[in-house]
């Protein structure tokens, strides 16, 4: 693609550079649309929608195109170029985009960001992106990633991070929800047969190479290990990590990755927690309408 040799706004008559008349009219509007509150991708789109080219031929604008020119001076009539922009209107854009960094840089160490596990969605059980758009009234959405579902759930951070935190605390006080598990007896799986087959077979030979039976008799421990079921284990350590923590005052990232698998939205924008065994936890299970916690279906789903 061929580029601009002046900034967008101007253009070359009998060898002196002057303010293109419409061009220059777009600038304008980009500035009030800018100063008016409008991020840089909504600009972009509207200039895309009107159709206006970027220069002859070329549409398609974005982000940095505009970035560009609300950042450049010569806009202000530095020499050789007429002025656009006035210098109170350039110093306000320079502050509005400082104040949105700013914002960005702020919004970035709030506990919204510390939230490791995934968030999952309440139709399918997919993971959901959580989407910040700051001209609408609530300016956090998730939304579904699963393209055949794309179901979306508008939810303030500090609502999602509030949410969480009691789920939590009602956990430490209440550790006794947390379900102890049986371990099942199960038949050894057929590869676990087959091995220890093998090694009886190595045992009753006259010839004992001890090297591959050392190592058969390793894959089978090894193998044995596998098939152990760590539910209960995964319960007990569960328990204790509950029992020994303090009632949260403030969101701790920390506990919640070691006690919670997933955070599940369900259907009336409250959530559930996804617990490391499996077991799932919500408000309904300590506001008195259902004292039995749910186990998860979930662990084949998109999250794991």
């Amino acid at each position: 693609m061929k580029n601009r040799t002046l900034p967008y706004g101007y253009c070359c008559v009998d060898g002196i550079i002057t303010a293109h008349s419409e061009e220059s009219a777009v600038v304008s509007d980009i500035c009030t649309a800018y100063l008016a509150g409008k991020s840089l991708l909504t600009i972009a789109e509207m200039l895309n929608e009107r159709q206006i080219e970027y220069m002859p031929g070329v549409f398609g604008w974005n982000k940095a195109r505009l970035k560009r020119i609300l950042e450049d001076e010569r806009y202000l009539g530095k020499a050789p170029y007429q002025r656009i922009i006035s210098q109170e209107a350039y110093e306000a854009i320079q502050a509005v985009k400082n104040a949105r960094n700013t914002q960005k840089e702020t919004d970035r160490q709030s506990d919204i960001y510390q939230l490791t596990v995934p968030v999952l969605c309440p139709v399918c059980q997919s993971r959901m992106k959580r989407i910040y758009v700051s001209r609408r009234k609530c300016k956090t959405r998730w939304v579904c990633e699963n393209q055949a579902c794309r179901h979306s759930i508008d939810k303030e951070d500090d609502d999602m991070i509030k949410d969480i935190t009691e789920l939590v605390n009602c956990l430490i006080a209440n550790p006794h929800t947390i379900r102890m598990q049986t371990p099942q007896a199960t038949e050894p799986s057929m590869e676990l047969r087959i091995l220890n087959n093998e090694i009886a077979r190595m045992l009753d030979s006259t010839e004992i190479k001890r090297d591959d039976l050392r190592a058969k008799m390793l894959q089978s421990i090894s193998q044995k290990y596998k098939e152990i079921d760590p539910a209960p284990y995964t319960a007990r350590k569960l328990i204790t990590e509950l029992t020994e923590a303090e009632p949260l005052t403030a969101f701790n990232a920390q506990l919640i990755g070691r006690t919670v698998n997933a955070v599940i939205f369900n259907i009336d924008r409250s959530v559930s927690l996804i617990l490391t065994n499996n077991q799932i936890i919500g408000k309904e299970s300590y506001d008195g309408t259902n004292h039995t916690s749910t186990e998860s279906g979930q662990s084949d789903t998109a999250y794991g």
